[in-house]
């Protein structure tokens, strides 16, 4: 690891400068594209599945309870700051602490790259153990060919790249997908 990704990696671990790097490089227009893919959620239980700070709250009715899972306590005490409405558990998703089928929808936006294999597998496996509904996975993929993909890739704190078969075939493990979209931010 290079100084510059240790540094890139350390300012990214401060919730504030993670939220900050997630609006310049195109999250509000992802999260734009998630709310006309999503249900009415009002009155709704949505966990949202590595939830972070809690953007994926934007694309939320105001009356749905917003159910945000993350490991990093940083990021989930500062959702607690700025999204007071939402309840907030520190969880593995592998194992999620709720029954089964609590929740309406499920949501896993910019998750998939963070987890290795088997436990992206296992994570996916429990989304659709709690969730009855739908589950929205928005997913950045790997595109080598790209030079600006493979720059921002080596400054992501994800360690798992995924092309969009590999990704497609891991999703389909626990999952029928009945809808799929490609769009491109900047890369």
């Amino acid at each position: 690891m290079t100084w510059l990704q240790h540094l890139a990696g350390s300012l990214m671990a401060r919730p504030a400068v993670y939220d900050a790097v997630q609006t310049v490089l195109g999250s509000k227009y992802c999260y734009g594209r998630l709310r006309r893919l999503l249900p009415e959620t009002g009155g709704l239980r949505v966990l949202d599945v590595g939830a972070g700070t809690g953007l994926g709250s934007s694309v939320l009715s105001a009356t749905a309870r917003h159910v945000c899972l993350d490991i990093d306590l940083g990021k989930l005490t500062r959702l607690r700051t700025e999204r007071p409405t939402a309840f907030a558990v520190r969880a593995d998703a592998q194992a999620l602490p709720l029954e089964n089928g609590v929740c309406d929808i499920g949501l896993c936006v910019f998750l998939c790259h963070h987890l290795e294999d088997a436990v992206l597998v296992s994570a996916l496996r429990e989304v659709a153990r709690v969730c009855r509904g739908p589950t929205l996975i928005m997913e950045p993929l790997w595109v080598p060919r790209r030079p600006v993909s493979s720059l921002l890739w080596r400054y992501d704190q994800g360690a798992f790249p995924r092309t969009r078969e590999a990704l497609v075939n891991m999703i389909e493990t626990s999952f029928e997908i009945e809808r799929a979209e490609e769009f491109s931010v900047f890369h």
